[in-house]
């Protein structure tokens, strides 16, 4: 994934962990930027999935 100059550094956050929680889970964030690059069928097609829609369980 592309970087550019300035952008801030990904940051991962635990949410939970095996001992405590029976399973491993981790958030992340970054610039939006970058992000774009996940969003991307949301930022050029009108009916793209954002990535908010990924991994839905929704039936």
């Amino acid at each position: 994934m592309t970087f550019w100059p300035g952008d801030p550094q990904v940051e991962f956050t635990t949410v939970a962990n095996i001992p405590d929680d029976g399973y491993y889970l981790r958030g992340f964030s970054m610039g939006e930027h970058s992000a774009t690059h996940i969003n991307a069928l949301n930022s050029f097609y009108a009916n793209g999935a954002g990535i908010d829609e990924f991994g839905s369980t929704a039936s």
